[in-house]
């Protein structure tokens, strides 16, 4: 069986179609962090643990720093940027989760890090992977 390369209209449409679908893949991160935003600040006030209040905001501000650089690759339009910046999106949202996984197993029980790797979170994170 022969492989032809796609005509120039096909190979266009596919862009267009990528760069709309990424789109709405921001438009979902914003939802997901403004949903995110209300039970992060109320569990990292209630820990009353600094450090921790510290860990999640600072996690929160990575992951809402990302989706607001996406928006802006997105608007140029640059469908090279925009591929090489979707990577980024997934390995900061995987070093932003965890970390904070990270923080709260040692801080929780420093001698156990099995505490850590039992957290559901790492199970989820994986399947992206």
């Amino acid at each position: 069986m022969k492989f032809t390369s796609l005509s120039t209209t096909a190979t266009r449409v596919l862009a267009e179609e990528e760069v709309s679908a990424a789109s709405q893949v921001n438009k979902i991160r914003y939802v997901v962090g403004i949903m995110l935003t209300g039970p992060i600040l109320i569990m990292s006030i209630n820990a009353n643990i600094p450090m921790g209040i510290v860990a999640n905001l600072v996690s929160l501000m990575i992951y809402l720093g990302v989706t607001w650089l996406h928006t802006r690759v997105l608007r140029k339009g640059d469908i090279d940027r925009i591929r090489k910046f979707n990577y980024v999106t997934v390995t900061a949202d995987f070093l932003a989760v965890m970390t904070t996984i990270l923080f709260w197993g040692l801080h929780e029980m420093p001698e156990n890090f099995a505490f850590s790797l039992k957290s559901p979170t790492w199970f989820y994170m994986v399947l992206v992977l």
